[in-house]
């Protein structure tokens, strides 16, 4: 009886490796075990996609992390479905839903496919680069009266705006503007923004609180069709 630690009489001189030695053998699962380990698996990134959503600066980084690692490994244990091939003998159809859902949307998704490289440099390199930008997402004002504004109006002003930076601005006929410090009463309300240092070009201008929740969302899909189509435990 050969022993995975002798050594091949086929190579002759050569030891198994360690993770050789120590691979334990494949089981057979059935597709309802198979659907519930991707679900697992997305709960755990949902969990992150929640941190990444909340005001703890440290934990929506590792929010993000989570994202990246446990979302490619919610669709892993789907690829137990690609092993027939052959429609013709893929009696309830998990191989040929494997190759049409899951696997060519990852491939044709732009979203998937970004993911799927972010999880290769956490992995393999550790990087996960992305930067936090102040942006303005409006402006508050709790007193502001007309009055006071024409009083204070430079010569030659026709009107006058206030921006999300919460400066009021005064217009001139000729187009000029003449920008005032921040005005009493007027606030401009600024939010955290995760942007991914290097997207790709169909992915351009997308923050990381735009593209996680639509990765998530296509895996929760995913995994929910697959759940509907084979939750009977006899396929």
């Amino acid at each position: 009886m050969f022993m995975p630690w002798e050594v091949s009489l086929a190579n002759p001189g050569r030891t198994p490796s360690r993770m050789e030695r120590e691979k334990t053998g494949s089981r057979k699962r059935s597709v309802s075990e198979v659907l519930a380990s991707a679900r697992e698996s997305l709960r755990h990134t949902e969990l992150g996609l929640s941190d990444l959503q909340g005001s703890d600066p440290v934990r929506q980084r590792d929010g993000l992390r989570s994202v990246i690692m446990n979302g490619r490994s919610v669709t892993f244990p789907l690829q137990v479905l690609r092993d027939k091939d052959d429609d013709t003998s893929d009696e309830h159809g998990h191989g040929a839903w494997y190759r049409e859902c899951v696997k060519g949307r990852l491939r044709n998704d732009s979203v998937a496919r970004f993911f799927v490289r972010l999880r290769n440099l956490v992995e393999k390199e550790g990087i996960l680069a992305v930067t936090k930008h102040e942006v303005s997402a409006g402006v508050y004002i709790d007193y502001l009266n007309s009055d006071d504004m024409s009083r204070v109006a430079p010569p030659g002003a026709t009107g006058w705006t206030v921006g999300f930076d919460g400066q009021v601005r005064f217009h001139r006929s000729d187009g000029s503007v003449i920008k005032t410090t921040p005005w009493p009463g007027v606030r401009s309300m600024v939010v955290d923004v995760f942007k991914f240092d290097d997207t790709p070009s169909e992915l351009a201008g997308r923050t990381v609180g735009d593209l996680a929740p639509a990765y998530v969302q296509m895996l929760r899909e995913i995994v929910t069709e697959g759940e509907n189509r084979f939750g009977d435990p006899s396929c």
